[in-house]
């Protein structure tokens, strides 16, 4: 052990220990490089002016190339339609609540009742088939009060809160042929389908997403085989009148099955 006057002590403080290199040692240590006048010389040889010139020439060319490979595809892009003008009552669903002459009257005394006219003309089980027809079909929907309800025994109040009911299924075509410009004013495409009992076209307008409806008029489930080359192999459920499908589900439309009586809305994005 040391004292503490000692050189050893001095060098170590709280258990390190300091080592010094001999000088020669940590002159060998030391990284120079080139000097000013070197790198100068190195510079300025002909194989290092060519590698100089060459990548400024590479980078302007590359530069150019990306500039006219974006003008070019701005170019050759597809134009975007014009939106056709369009009057107020084109622009949603038309709800007429004065005439009364326009329900059924079931008992006879005058007074129409709940249930629409739509109501009193098709059967119970189609009339979210025939409110997706109105709703996706071209021109302007027009409903009359109760229609949106369809059912007598069921008061408008107790569907406002069923996601599941017609009235939820009203609601949802009716912003959907608002807002969606293939619905608003888009091509309609019949397609040909292999079921007797179905009834399904395409809705679309230039590059905006397209809808696909499936409309089962029967009782039983239908297979259906749409064969057309605007149709995609697979599209997406935006809605059905069936609360057993869900929304948002990806459906093959190779062999696309219909349950009994259901409307289906599906949609698809704009492929160029």
């Amino acid at each position: 052990m040391t004292g503490e006057g000692s050189p050893a002590a001095e060098t170590e403080k709280n258990g390190c220990v300091k080592v010094k290199l001999p000088e020669d040692q940590e002159e060998g240590l030391k990284f120079t490089g080139l000097s000013k006048e070197e790198l100068l010389k190195v510079a300025g040889t002909p194989g290092w002016v060519r590698t100089r010139w060459a990548l400024l020439i590479l980078f302007w060319l590359g530069w150019l190339g990306m500039l006219a490979a974006a003008i070019a595809i701005i170019v050759q892009a597809p134009r975007c339609k014009l939106v056709p003008e369009q009057s107020w009552w084109h622009k949603g669903a038309l709800y007429r609540i004065g005439a009364v002459a326009a329900f059924m009257d079931s008992n006879g005394d005058g007074t129409g009742d709940l249930a629409g006219h739509m109501a009193s003309l098709v059967p119970q089980r189609l009339l979210g088939v025939y409110h997706t027809l109105l709703f996706t079909i071209p021109g302007t929907p027009v409903t009359n009060y109760g229609d949106e309800i369809g059912l007598r025994d069921e008061p408008g109040q107790a569907q406002k809160s069923d996601p599941q009911s017609l009235l939820s299924l009203y609601r949802s075509l009716s912003d959907l042929k608002g807002k969606e410009r293939s619905l608003l004013y888009g091509e309609f495409q019949p397609l040909l389908s292999s079921s007797s009992s179905v009834f399904s076209y395409l809705r679309r307008w230039d590059q905006s997403e397209r809808f696909l409806v499936a409309l089962n008029f029967g009782e039983s489930p239908a297979e259906v085989t749409l064969q057309d080359p605007l149709v995609p192999p697979e599209a997406t459920v935006v809605l059905s009148s069936d609360p057993s499908r869900q929304a948002g589900v990806s459906l093959g439309l190779e062999k696309l099955t219909l349950h009994p009586s259901e409307a289906l809305l599906l949609k698809f994005p704009y492929v160029a």
